[in-house]
């Protein structure tokens, strides 16, 4: 279990409104502070069984503390204590680390803001040796290749949910093992998340609904140290999960 903490000045002062008579008043940050959020995380220590470099988690939800600030946090934290030396064919030592990459499931909810907006692009993405053709010698080697579809029927609306799951199919029957939506939402934003569609044996195996559960009391915007009953909560939904993938 895991206790991330982000904190950032650049957020906007908190506002508090009154519920009966809707006034607000506004909490002004001091020098030097900024706005704290903090989310807890469970990790399987136990690799996927289809990838041994793969390990299942759950992140609790906290608006503003992403999936991007915990990757770093954790890269940070791997490029300490995992980093090692390691000789070229020339004989140069080098500092080399292990890299991380979070890779969320889909959810329902994602199908209903595409439908309620518009697809504009796919990205299938294989990661992988894809062998050396770039160059007549031996000085790179590609490790990624990008498959770029773009949407010009079934954008929105009940038909783009069919065409997201034929096409997620149809990559990953050719070994792609993330996809990239490309959309614009209602409310006029572009957003593109990317998933991985590698382990999933058919596509309802990989969509799955955001999970929610009561503790015991009010859960801080910023909890200081791990709770417990958070932390039991979350073990649990994830030993769900997991077995849900091996059924």
């Amino acid at each position: 279990m895991l206790l991330f903490q982000h904190s950032d000045r650049d957020a906007a002062d908190p506002s508090f409104s009154e519920l009966v008579t809707g006034e607000t008043r506004t909490e002004q940050k001091g020098l030097g502070e900024g706005v704290a959020v903090s989310a807890h995380m469970v990790i399987d220590l136990t690799p996927s069984a289809r990838n041994p470099h793969v390990y299942q988690a759950v992140l609790e939800h906290v608006p503003g503390l992403t999936k991007y600030y915990v990757e770093q946090a954790l890269q940070s934290v791997v490029r300490k204590v995992a980093g090692y030396r390691f000789a070229d064919i020339n004989g140069l030592s080098g500092q080399a680390y292990p890299v991380l990459s979070f890779s969320t499931r889909l959810q329902e909810s994602l199908f209903a803001e595409v439908a309620k907006g518009q697809l504009n692009q796919i990205v299938f993405i294989r990661h992988e040796q894809l062998g050396d053709g770039f160059d007549n010698e031996p000085a790179v080697l590609p490790k990624e290749e990008t498959y770029r579809l773009q949407a010009v029927a079934e954008r929105s609306g009940k038909g783009v949910v069919a065409l997201m799951n034929r096409l997620i199919k149809s990559g990953r029957d050719k070994g792609y093992t993330s996809a990239k939506f490309v959309f614009t939402n209602e409310d006029g934003k572009t957003k593109q998340p990317t998933f991985d569609i590698s382990r999933a044996e058919n596509f309802e195996a990989f969509v799955a609904k955001a999970s929610q559960f009561e503790v015991e009391d009010d859960l801080a915007q910023c909890e200081a140290e791990i709770r417990a009953d958070v932390s039991r909560k979350l073990d649990a939904l994830l030993q769900r999960h997991v077995a849900g993938l091996a059924a």
